[in-house]
């Protein structure tokens, strides 16, 4: 896992949709994001795809944007494939990998044959997000409502698992553990709801990514705080 404290979003697409890569680093946070691109990365003197393995490795999130074309063809552990449906099986091998899959091609008329064939399968896959878009604007408001998404579900889950860490340390007289007390209950509620309602506000462009981000930040340290204050 990276060390460092940004999330890491790995971006893959062939190397003509220069536009549409520059618009997912712009349509994230720099404080909180990390986005790698390759044509960013400073002279390697390793091989090109084993850079790529590395850095994927590296990458809590993947962005993959598929345009007409196929790209260029690699023999690798999947087969003959593109490079980025290369990189894009490998994303999918790691555990806990984040997929959000972005494609500009609204007519499958218009794609390459093996690129039509990706791109279905592709947006088929349960990926956290899977959207066509038309506009750079459009591609820009679909990744950072992507990552709202998937920042929130992170903070559902480590609010759970906190909740459930401490619910199982804890027994009643009979030595059973102790079931959540209905202030708990509440808590746990009000929270969920105050995600959903920032996840809500960003989705129709009242929040903007950042300030949702604090918003949700916020919500799990407080929601935590009751939760142990309402204990002692």
């Amino acid at each position: 896992m990276p060390t460092d404290p940004k999330t890491q979003v790995f971006v893959s697409s062939t190397s003509d949709l220069v536009d549409e890569r520059r618009a997912v680093k712009d349509a994230l946070p720099d404080r909180s994001v990390g986005v790698y691109l390759y044509e960013d990365d400073v002279a390697q003197s390793e091989p090109p795809r084993k850079v790529l393995a590395r850095e994927l490795r590296k990458s809590e999130v993947f962005v993959t944007l598929l345009g007409p074309r196929y790209g260029s063809i690699t023999e690798s552990e999947h087969g003959e494939t593109s490079i980025v449906e290369w990189e894009f099986k490998t994303a999918l091998s790691q555990p806990g990998t984040a997929i959000f899959t972005f494609t500009n091609v609204n007519d499958p008329a218009d794609a390459e044959p093996r690129q039509r064939e990706f791109i279905t399968q592709a947006l088929d896959f349960d990926s956290i997000w899977g959207k066509r878009f038309s506009s750079i604007d459009e591609l820009k408001g679909h990744v950072a409502k992507a990552f709202i998404y998937y920042q929130s579900k992170l903070l559902k889950r480590l609010g759970e698992r906190l909740i459930g860490e401490k619910q199982q340390g804890e027994r009643d007289r009979s030595g059973q553990p102790k079931r959540l007390t209905r202030a708990r209950r509440w808590i746990a509620i009000g929270a969920a709801a105050s995600i959903v309602g920032i996840a809500l506000g960003t989705l129709t462009n009242i929040l903007t990514l950042e300030h949702a981000l604090v918003s949700l930040c916020i919500v799990t340290a407080v929601s935590i705080a009751a939760i142990v204050l309402n204990d002692n």
